[in-house]
């Protein structure tokens, strides 16, 4: 006959095991999530997290329970014990295996080329890389119909995610931005990533508008992104001797744009690209018959692919020149705005109908960021 009183007397006491357990991985430590028992016993309920191995514990009064202590790179599961009034059930079933893993950290910025060597510890990189701009173009030749060149490319942009091993060594090269009619140079992560440089404009008189370079990954699951094209230069309207002739601007390059990716522990990750260089505005006239000026075209924008605008003062002879085309100072793969409007003489002009060429301006060099978890 039981005792009156004794634990063994007082039914109902023992909690249920805990259900559906899973386990989030994170830097040194797991969220542990699981459904109560559908009895809980009478008082008081506790929950208790366990680790295996190394018997790490979290405990409080509701799901989910974080337990800290972890070593990142070792495998772990967890089970989950309920108590009542110091009465502890059945431990539920295990989770599946999760491993705590470090967060991604930015290590290395490189805006000129050099080598990178993984650190002690470092198991993964994140590596993003951008290709160099494309220059401007040069202006076209003399006559009533001249007109300032396009704006280069800008350049590629492209991520990639690798496994690594402490000390290994990627040799890094930065594309260099293209000056007035050269491309912008390609950016190399090792053998890994390739982002390729803009094109330059290499036309005259406003044609052939330089386009945008393009990434490519060695290694799979590339995330990319083409650059823009430069845009169009602006032409000359000369309505004839004794009328106003115009530089007109030039066209926009195409706009800035931006390349995201996700990294553990850092969230979303976004970097810019540049736009294509606008093109340089139409020419100017000295209209030597009636001494007739026009204004000239101003140079393309470089950094945002801003459009050559005809706002330049009125040119009073033919050996004044349009304004210089924008360059994109900034490292990142912008390309260069295309060169101002030249003076030129009208048609039938007594004076000789000689132009003088402005350049355009030169690219935004590559960049490699690195980061390491």
């Amino acid at each position: 006959m039981p005792i009156i009183g004794s634990s063994a007397s007082q039914s109902g006491r023992t909690p249920g095991q805990p259900t559906s357990v899973s386990a989030t991985a994170g830097n040194g430590q797991s969220v542990v999530s699981f459904t109560a028992p559908a009895y809980t016993g009478k008082g008081t309920v506790s929950y208790t997290v366990t680790s295996s191995p190394g018997g790490f514990t979290a405990s409080g009064a509701s799901s989910p329970l974080t337990v800290t202590g972890l070593s990142n790179g070792t495998a772990y599961t967890f089970t989950v014990t309920a108590t009542t009034a110091g009465v502890a059930g059945a431990a539920s079933s295990a989770s599946a295996s999760i491993t705590p893993i470090a967060p991604y950290a930015l290590s290395q910025t490189f805006n000129s080329s050099g080598d990178y060597t993984v650190p002690a510890g470092k198991s993964k990189i994140a590596v993003f890389a951008t290709g160099g701009g494309g220059g401007g173009g040069q202006t076209g030749s003399s006559g009533a119909g001249a007109a300032s060149a396009g704006g280069g490319g800008a350049g590629a942009a492209g991520f990639v995610d690798y496994a690594v091993t402490p000390g290994q060594t990627f040799t890094v090269t930065i594309g260099s931005g293209g000056a007035y009619t050269v491309a912008g140079g390609q950016t190399l992560f090792g053998n890994l990533i390739t982002a390729n440089g803009g094109n330059a404009c290499t036309g005259s008189g406003g044609s052939s508008p330089g386009n945008g370079g393009t990434a490519s990954s060695n290694v799979g699951g590339a995330t990319t992104s083409s650059g823009a094209a430069g845009g169009a230069g602006g032409n000359l309207t000369y309505t004839g001797v004794g009328n106003a002739h115009n530089g007109n601007a030039g066209s926009s390059g195409g706009s800035s744009s931006a390349i995201s990716f996700n990294l553990s522990g850092l969230g979303t990750v976004s970097y810019s690209r540049g736009g294509g260089g606008g093109g340089g505005g139409g020419g100017s006239i000295k209209d030597s018959n009636i001494n007739v000026s026009s204004a000239g075209g101003g140079s393309g924008g470089g950094a945002y692919g801003g459009a050559g605008a005809n706002t330049a003062a009125a040119r009073t002879s033919n050996t004044a020149n349009g304004a210089w085309g924008s360059s994109y100072n900034a490292n990142g793969p912008g390309g260069g705005g295309g060169g101002g409007g030249s003076v030129s003489t009208s048609s039938g002009a007594s004076s000789n109908g000689s132009g003088y060429p402005v350049n355009g301006g030169s690219g935004g060099s590559g960049q490699v960021v690195v980061y390491v978890q």
